[in-house]
């Protein structure tokens, strides 16, 4: 891997140059903008997905959408790959079957991230049929026994029968990953988190390795406050707010972090910040609307970077300050 060059743009000039210079190397597409769950190390949990959002995109405009990335002199040939959530459930998309050969015309993969009750039978066949389309399955799960995981996941008792089932189906059909978000590894719990004890996260863990030997089984110790979000509402944090001015970004292994390396679009087809800009309130242009090269290098995208870090920046674990 190569070593990450951290952007430091402390002014507009800077952040136009700055967009300018950094290659997009990945990115992430809403289809469908609402979540089913309400996980405690989840936003959605503690106020539902943004009305405004949470909608179903048409299958025609996924498509308009991926057009327009494939054929814009910005994306290099090596993109490929886009993430398809944002605090949402991709499973749910009513054109979930439709999207496979769209993703695939223009030269698109991505990826199943889930809380696996959507995982249906028919939906495994249909994931584990298009290879060259979803690059592989992980499952977010915090909890193997029945009141653990309702409480954990925010979802009904009685839908861990169908949970199971549905991992059963996938583990004796191919390959996945179930993580288990349990802030365990110096994440700040407050009085609404509820990721026990490291003792209780492997136990669990070994819970899942005797029923599914097949899966990789994985703790995912580190859990982000996304940007403050969550100590507002007394989850977690591990954060320090900003000392000093915020220039840039170091969010993901790739040039630019997320703000200048990743691509974000919404179910609308806007463009928008990044992953911990849950509420989408820093979004810069629509690509059903305008070219990708319009908007991406608008003065709407700089103004959004620029007020990002005198806002949702300055309290983000992932800032790069002066």
């Amino acid at each position: 891997m190569q070593p990450q060059s951290l952007p430091a743009a402390a002014d507009r000039d800077a952040i136009r140059a700055q967009l300018a210079s950094t290659p997009l190397r990945m990115g992430q597409i809403d289809v469908n903008g609402k979540c089913n769950a309400g996980c405690w190390y989840c936003p959605v949990k503690y106020q539902g997905n943004p009305e405004e959002f949470a909608v179903q995109m048409p299958v025609a405009d996924v498509g308009r959408i991926l057009g327009a990335l494939r054929n814009s002199a910005l994306i290099p040939p090596a993109f490929r790959f886009l993430y398809s959530c944002h605090y949402n459930e991709v499973l749910l998309y009513r054109h979930f079957a439709e999207m496979i050969p769209v993703f695939r015309r223009h030269g698109f993969a991505t990826m199943i991230l889930s809380n696996g009750t959507p995982l249906t039978p028919e939906k495994t066949d249909l994931v584990l049929a298009n290879p060259d389309v979803f690059w592989g399955i992980t499952l977010n799960v915090p909890a193997l026994e029945r009141g653990d995981w309702a409480a954990k996941a925010g979802m009904p008792a009685r839908m861990h029968d169908l949970l199971l089932r549905n991992l059963d189906y996938l583990h004796g059909k191919g390959r996945a990953s179930i993580q288990i978000n349990c802030a365990t590894g110096g994440s700040g719990l407050l009085g609404k988190g509820i990721g026990g004890s490291k003792e209780s996260a492997e136990a669990i863990a070994r819970g899942f390795r005797e029923r599914y030997p097949g899966f990789n089984i994985v703790l995912q110790e580190w859990l982000s406050d996304r940007a403050g979000k969550l100590e507002r509402h007394d989850v977690l944090t591990h954060r320090q707010s900003a000392t000093r001015q915020v220039v840039g970004c170091s969010h993901s292994a790739n040039d630019g972090g997320r703000i200048y390396g990743w691509v974000h679009i919404n179910a609308r087809g806007d463009l928008f910040l990044c992953c911990d800009d849950f509420d989408m309130a820093y979004c810069f242009g629509n690509l059903l609307e305008q070219s990708f090269e319009k908007v991406w290098m608008s003065e709407a995208h700089v103004d959004a970077i620029a007020r990002a870090q005198a806002g949702i920046c300055r309290n983000c674990q992932f800032r790069v300050e002066r």
